[in-house]
């Protein structure tokens, strides 16, 4: 997952805390968020995004493949 992040200013802003989680909807019932933990190259460990200067841009790396087949809602939270 990527994406960029601007102020007001629509200066990149590359200092941002920021977690992300997922939940799986199952019979259209939303289950509880679980913390998503990044595969590879976090800029801290769990589930904090690294930042990429070049690009200007937070990456993520998320595996999929321990999660079952269905629909799921991810939340990426924000410090500011």
């Amino acid at each position: 997952m990527k994406f960029s992040l601007k102020d007001f200013a629509l200066a990149n802003v590359s200092t941002a805390t920021e977690t992300i989680s997922y939940a799986r909807f199952n019979n259209n019932v939303l289950g509880s968020d679980v913390e998503a933990v990044s595969t590879s190259a976090a800029r801290s460990t769990g589930s904090a995004f690294r930042y990429d200067s070049t690009a200007k841009q937070y990456i993520f790396n998320l595996s999929t493949k321990t999660l079952t087949a269905g629909t799921y809602k991810l939340t990426i939270t924000l410090n500011d």
